[in-house]
């Protein structure tokens, strides 16, 4: 057995925080491995620093590219990312191994003074860098206005708190928040009827390359099964709706009782104004099936060619 693995990790304190759940599970699994971090700067991480939308869709490589670079020079045996960062479509010399049980999937309002969503005074300012989020926001309460806030959660949260800056609120995952030990900032979870969650969200990756047999082997005993079950019915929505990461697109699955998934998806156009919801129950053996088949759904409508467009756009 391979006694070091050599961990990819972004040098954010959220991804060092992942990266520190990925190898302790590593450790426990196989008493003697060691695994050391190579920290990485990404493009992703470089956009961080400017409050400006991220790039067109089809660029979530921003976050993973220069560490698929380092697993195919042999530099790091593993990469850790949150799994709604990395493109549903990856070279075919690269695997997802691994993904734990993921953390509360939600979203989640934290608002300056600990006011709840609904109860946020016409006007005021929230924000997020996710046109997804904006877009539920919106559809919500279109009398709020969203603008676009960037940076690491340590900045938004700073951000917020500077009483002489716009933001009365911000928007955030609830997982990011717990890993940081953070989660009593929080001031109201999101229900997915008002916010579906992005495709993945909450749970992590562990990728490697695919001929790598004995790290893929190393990997296996962390992998949680429902929690991979849901996340691909819910990127094969995305994937079907060629979603990347600047669409209006949310999923949630939901691994039930009987062997039976749920799944709910929503696309929206960027300004709320328009949504396409729809929910569905299927056998677990079905998932991808079943991601795949809402999002022709969303397609085959004429309003549905029209909002994936302009999500895009």
């Amino acid at each position: 057995m391979k006694k070091t693995l050599i961990l990819g990790t972004r040098r954010s304190q959220l991804a060092l925080a992942q990266s520190e759940y990925i190898r302790d599970r590593l450790v426990r699994a196989h008493p003697g491995l060691s695994v050391s971090f190579r920290p990485i700067i990404t493009e992703g991480d470089k956009s961080q620093t400017v409050d400006v939308p991220l790039p067109p869709t089809g660029l979530k490589g921003l976050w993973t590219f220069e560490m698929e670079q380092l697993l195919e020079s042999g530099d790091i045996d593993i990469a850790v990312h949150s799994l709604k960062d990395v493109p549903t479509l990856m070279g075919q010399q690269f695997v997802i191994a691994a993904i734990p049980e993921r953390e509360d999937r939600a979203d989640v309002l934290i608002s300056r003074d600990n006011v709840s969503f609904f109860d946020l005074p016409p006007g005021v300012t929230v924000g997020t860098s996710s046109l997804r989020r904006g877009a539920q926001i919106l559809r919500a309460r279109p009398d709020l206005r969203v603008e676009v806030i960037r940076g690491n959660v340590d900045t938004r949260l700073k951000k917020l708190d500077d009483h002489r800056g716009t933001f009365a609120a911000i928007v955030l995952a609830a997982a990011g928040l717990s890993r940081l030990g953070l989660s009593g900032r929080i001031t109201e979870y999101f229900s997915e009827e008002v916010m579906v969650p992005s495709a993945g969200q909450g749970a992590l990756a562990v990728q490697c390359l695919r001929e790598r047999e004995e790290v893929v082997r190393l990997l296996a005993p962390i992998h949680h099964s429902p929690t991979g079950i849901e996340t691909t019915a819910e990127r094969a929505f995305t994937d079907g709706l060629g979603a990347g990461c600047n669409a209006a697109v949310g999923a949630s699955a939901r691994v039930l009782e009987g062997g039976l998934l749920s799944i709910v998806t929503r696309c929206l156009s960027n300004d709320g104004s328009s949504v396409i919801d729809f929910s569905e129950t299927a056998p677990v053996g079905d998932a991808e099936r079943l991601g795949r088949e809402l999002a022709a759904r969303v397609v085959g409508r004429e309003d549905g060619v029209h909002l994936i467009a302009a999500s895009h756009g």
